[in-house]
């Protein structure tokens, strides 16, 4: 076996193991915070993480196994990004929590529509991460330039700048009411002043190195939201 398809073969081990650890670990977070497994919210929640968490592994895996390589990789390398990305874990647990604790102890309570709202927002973002990482192989987990990247405009990308954050806007903000609660929406704020942190650290890295970037800025002028920003 060559270099190359031993850590092919170990990131497709790794991978596996995350099928079977993720859809155990979350569903024992959720339903041993809310105290209960008779919590509709946190079913549909895990139901559709699992599929969606699934799905995108499974494609990368069989479709595009480098760029499952990228995403596995988490260590950043600038300090900005380090420091962002340590906040952004903890604010995300933190979310989760809350959210959970929300619903149990009912410091709000949502309507199910407010629910099933937050549900479609959640597989809207990860369907909109999947078309991303479909239309850029270079969609790392991590801030960087790769030897030979290619600039991507294809797709989301010739409509936004940063489609893949825009997907992860719309995970952030459907969590806390498909959890069934409105105070986690505060950590989604929070979240969302990170993800802004990270873009135009990120815009300056690659302003700097990838190829005609800055012509490409010039062309598609939003950076998350369309007409927006």
């Amino acid at each position: 076996m060559t270099k190359g398809e031993n850590g092919k073969s170990q990131v497709l081990r790794q991978a596996g193991a995350g099928l079977a650890f993720v859809p155990a670990a979350l569903a024992l977070l959720i339903f041993s915070l809310a105290g209960t497994v008779h919590y509709w919210q946190g079913w549909v929640f895990w139901g559709l993480w699992v599929v969606s968490f699934c799905g995108i592994t499974i494609d990368l895996m069989v479709k595009d196994p480098g760029l499952l390589a990228r995403r596995m990789q988490r260590k950043e390398t600038r300090s900005t990004q380090r420091t962002v990305m340590a906040l952004f874990k903890l604010l995300f647990v933190c979310q989760i929590v809350v959210s959970i604790e929300d619903h149990r102890f009912a410091w709000s309570v949502l309507p199910s529509a407010a629910v099933i709202g937050g549900d479609v927002a959640i597989a809207a973002g990860f369907w909109t991460m999947l078309l991303v990482m479909r239309a850029n192989r270079y969609a790392a987990a991590t801030v960087q330039v790769e030897h030979g990247q290619t600039l991507s405009d294809k797709g989301l990308y010739g409509v936004i700048r940063h489609p893949y954050y825009s997907g992860l806007l719309l995970l952030l903000f459907g969590m806390p009411p498909a959890l069934g609660s409105a105070w986690g929406l505060l950590f989604s704020l929070a979240l969302a002043v990170g993800i802004v942190i990270r873009l135009l650290d990120e815009e300056h890295l690659l302003t700097e190195e990838l190829q005609g970037y800055l012509d490409y800025c010039s062309r598609v002028r939003y950076r998350l939201i369309p007409k927006v920003w």
